[in-house]
């Protein structure tokens, strides 16, 4: 078993009070580094996030219904994708209320960079349901197009190729269903019957070349060399065998060549291209060869406005460039305004008062351009601008949107689009110099709010990755991207790209508040608290009193006045619940507490974290029952795996113990309800404890007392699984960690251990669990370098040059796992803090004002197996509490004058108390290893 042994020392020991002579004035500041050393050391730090693309990825994992692998923009409203390939630069464009309806969030449109000189090739299909028909000359045999219905010799199904110009071509090649040796049943989905067609114009076609019968994987076939600007695929016959009803048409890839030159070939092969996100300016920097030469790009997103500037510019001894700048929008429509400048408006649906309808506009302009800039609109959804891009020039291209969406939207398109043109149009050189410097004084400040070195490159790129991401993402006074992240590519977004609440959503908060960057919430907050007085109607209407929540929900209800409250049903009825995990509620209350835990913010948790746990307090109290025979309160019909009807799920019994623990605690802290109080205690001390078992030999903490799911079966622990019992055990309920019951952490490592959660390629390492297991590890006091080894070899199996990891059971939520390494850092439990408790004695490491609870800002570094000293800032002027790192040892504790401050020693604790707004250092008498 792997157990972080120095971790568990005991703390049992008289208590002393302690006092020191002073040390000179301005202690703590002497030796604290300034904010040009912080930010010189925090520079250093974030250029090891120096990945970059030198080819493009996959076009499948760019125009994604889940998380792209494009590099990432955002300004917490607008959320930008950048994707190079094909000697085009394009961009994603997606807003935080652009939502539909029915479909969930999804793009609103793009901006393309290219030359007309590239002739680039393009594929559309008679009809699609997977994938697009790009992925047909992606040359990636990992993607597939299919045919929205069958194909026969009466309705065929096509993909048609847009060469872009007319190229020759003199052997063509098929990939179908099967390529690369798949099973047999991918290889009954081979394409039976199919032609190959030649067109001038698009239109009218004639054969080339025919297959029929064809059960192969592969076609490979030379004909006589021909030329055509369009090439289509004409399938009649769809799969192996003609008979079966499914004859859909499954196609991976189609080639051309003429001798030995591909002739849809893209940018893969360019030797200037690469394609970086530098996370410390917040901005995407790229070369490729567009037009013939080597273009330059750099793009970034304005804080406060929706602007989007990139800078395009050649090397000085090129020549000119002609450009191409298109404007689009699925669905949308297209104009030009004033002299070179044009615009593009969309809208998810009509005004109405009964449903959501988004709005958007975005308008486009160019500065610096030498020559004349044409404006037109090519067809009725793009808008397009061209000039002459001369050597060594830099031109800006600036795009202003501007839109809403909201319930009952009576906001013309028309206004909307107005405002975005006439934005644009005011904006000059000034203004956007203007706007990079605030924009970079912004991001500089953002990265200085804490920092910290784990040594480890590998750690640091995904620490500093995964912040960026959720800092992009999340921005008060807009809504938070749904859990398959803001950057959307596609029209439709996986699941609708709802927020679901039974951990998903919530999780790439998690790292945020010790991470010192808890304001990176508010966006969820807004979200959460609009949607309490639904699922409280919800609740009711089965009969239960108090809160509960569905699975997953939309922002819809941020813009619409709450119901009037319904009264409680007569009847109790489980199965009308909004879910069948009774969780969900908890898991989204739960950031609200850990705000108010590491901020000491009182109005917020007096005026809503407060009442919130109320109402989950009274629907767990109303929804428990007590078992006569042993007096224990129980808990039924709620899952532990979604679709389950289980028993004393370790989720239920860890967040019920979770949410009276804070009940109490919040009530003697705010002096109410207590008369409350009596009630909470009994149901704590009558709780059923969790459920445990033996397991090899081992024993552990088991998911529930009873499962029963029909979807997931109803073992009792899963082997590689995610550790969700855990997450009711350990984290994010809170319920325990490093200084905690002994016992509970020894069965807690046990079940790490024999569940093994950290299996590359498993569920709990590299799918749902890669948010949990290892912050959970963290925690309990699993032996630092074995976490260290197994965190790092997930990471590098997940890493993208984006600088996010992309596991398969999510998105956004992956940021969550920065907590790890915060919590390898600092820990604090039950009012005492740790520095360094779950991080190797052998590895330097430092960090600087991370987030401790109780609102304390402490900063420390450990070099060569010694704690140096200990900086904290009293953020509310509480008693701070510390294990100390040295032992035993008599320590220094001196304020920010220099003057000497009385603590408690317990054993190995030092206690003092602070002053708001005040820093302290702590040290050892002799600077002694630990």
């Amino acid at each position: 078993m792997k157990v972080n042994r120095r971790a568990r020392a005991g703390l049992a020991f008289t208590l002393v009070t302690v006092a020191l002579t002073a040390t000179p004035a301005s202690a703590v500041d002497r030796h604290a580094p300034s904010r040009g050393q912080n930010w010189a050391e925090l520079s250093s730090l974030l250029a090891q996030a120096d990945d970059a693309y030198t080819a493009p990825p996959a076009l499948n994992t760019v125009e994604s219904t889940g998380y792209t692998a494009g590099l990432l923009l955002g300004n917490g409203d607008l959320a930008v994708t950048s994707d190079a390939r094909d000697h085009a630069q394009t961009y994603y464009v997606a807003k935080s209320d652009f939502w539909h309806a029915s479909n969930g969030q999804g793009q609103f449109g793009r901006i393309s960079i290219s030359s007309p000189t590239d002739a680039k090739a393009s594929a559309t299909a008679k009809d699609t349901l997977e994938c697009t028909a790009s992925c047909v000359i992606d040359g990636n045999p990992e993607t597939r197009w299919v045919s929205k219905s069958n194909a026969s010799a009466d309705d065929p199904q096509w993909v048609t190729v847009d060469l872009g110009t007319a190229r020759t071509v003199d052997r063509w090649v098929v990939r179908h269903n099967g390529h690369q040796g798949r099973a047999d049943n991918y290889q009954k989905l081979n394409t039976r019957g199919f032609t190959l067609q030649k067109s001038d114009n698009g239109t009218d076609w004639s054969d080339i070349d025919t297959v029929t019968g064809n059960t192969a994987e592969l076609t490979d076939r030379t004909v006589p060399a021909f030329t055509a600007r369009y090439v289509r695929l004409r399938i009649a016959g769809a799969v192996r065998d003609p008979a079966d009803p499914n004859q859909k048409a499954y196609l991976r890839d189609l080639q051309l060549f003429h001798g030995s030159t591909d002739v849809l070939a893209g940018s893969g092969d360019d030797p200037a291209y690469r394609q970086f996100q530098d996370i410390a300016k917040a901005e995407v920097r790229g070369t490729q060869t567009v037009g013939g030469k080597v273009l330059h790009t750099r793009s970034w997103l304005a804080d406060g406005e929706n602007l989007l500037v990139t800078e395009v510019r050649t090397d000085e001894d090129a020549g000119v460039v002609p450009i191409r700048i298109d404007l689009s929008a699925p669905n949308g429509t297209a104009g030009t305004s004033g002299d070179g400048q044009v615009w593009v408006n969309r809208a998810t649906g009509t005004d109405t008062a009964t449903g959501w309808v988004s709005k958007a506009a975005a308008s486009t302009k160019v500065l610096g351009a030498e020559g004349q800039v044409t404006a037109g609109t090519p067809t009725a959804n793009t808008a397009r601008l061209a000039f002459d891009l001369t050597p060594g020039r830099t031109v800006r291209l600036v795009t202003s949107v501007h839109g809403n969406g909201t319930y009952s939207n009576t906001t013309a398109l028309q206004t909307v689009t107005d405002r975005a043109v006439e934005r644009a149009a005011t904006v000059d050189r000034a203004g956007i110099e203007r706007a990079h410097r605030n924009h970079l004084d912004r991001w500089r400040t953002f990265w200085l709010k804490s920092y910290l070195d784990t040594g480890d490159k590998t750690l640091n790129k995904f620490y500093y990755g995964g912040l960026y991401a959720v800092a992009a993402a999340n921005h008060a006074g807009f809504l938070p991207g749904g859990t398959y992240s803001p950057w959307r590519t596609a029209e439709s977004a996986n699941l609708g790209n709802r927020y679901f609440l039974n951990y998903n959503t919530e999780s790439q908060y998690y790292g945020v508040y010790s991470a010192n960057r808890p304001e990176l919430a508010q966006p969820y907050y807004r979200v959460i608290e609009a949607e309490v007085p639904w699922q409280r109607n919800r609740t009711r209407a089965a009969g239960y009193r108090g809160l509960s929540f569905q699975r997953s929900i939309s922002p819809f209800n941020t813009t619409r006045p709450a119901p009037a409250e319904d009264p409680i049903a007569p009847v109790k009825n489980y199965q009308k619940l909004p879910s069948d995990q009774q969780t969900n509620a908890t898991f989204a209350v739960l950031p609200f507490l850990m705000d108010y835990e590491y901020t000491g913010d009182i109005e917020f948790f007096r005026e809503t974290t407060y009442p919130l746990l109320k109402e989950l307090g009274a629907f767990w109290l109303d929804f428990i029952e007590k078992d006569a025979a042993t007096g224990k309160y129980v808990i039924r019909h709620s899952a532990v795996n979604e679709g389950g009807d289980d028993v004393n799920s370790v989720y239920d019994l860890g967040y019920l113990r979770r949410v009276l623990t804070a009940l109490i605690d919040g009530s003697k802290t705010l002096g109410v309800d207590a008369e409350m109080r009596p009630r909470w205690q009994e149901v704590l001390d009558n709780l059923t404890p969790y459920p445990t078992g033996v397991r090899d030999g081992l024993d552990v903490i088991l998911l529930a007392s009873e499962i029963n799911n029909p979807i997931k079966g109803n073992d009792l622990l899963n082997k590689n699984d995610q550790p969700i019992n855990l997450e009711g055990v350990v984290h994010p309920s809170d319920n325990l960690a490093i200084g905690g019951d002994p016992e509970l952490l020894r069965l807690a490592r046990n079940t790490l251990e024999w569940v093994d959660p950290f299996r590359p390629g498993s569920r709990g390492s590299s799918g749902n669990g890669f948010p949990k297991t290892f912050t959970i590890a963290a925690r309990v006091g699993w032996d630092p370098e074995d976490l260290i080894a197994k965190f790092r070899t997930v990471i590098g199996n997940l890493w993208r040059p984006n600088h996010t990891v992309r596991q398969f059971g999510g998105a956004q939520e992956t940021s969550g796992a920065i907590e790890t390494i915060n919590s390898m850092m600092l820990q604090t439990y039950q009012g005492t803090t740790r520095v360094f408790p779950s991080w190797p004695a052998e590895r330097d490491a430092k960090f600087v004002r991370l987030r401790a609870k109780g609102a304390f800002l402490l900063s420390a570094e450990q070099k060569s197996g010694m704690v140096r000293h200990i900086d904290v800032t009293s953020d509310k002027g509480d008693r701070f509490t510390l294990v100390s790192p040295w032992g035993e040892q008599r320590v220094r504790v001196v304020d920010e004058r220099g003057r000497t401050v009385r603590y408690q020693a317990d054993g190995d604790k030092v206690s003092f108390p602070t002053t708001a707004g005040t820093t302290y250092r702590i040290t050892a008498s002799n600077h002694g290893r630990r």
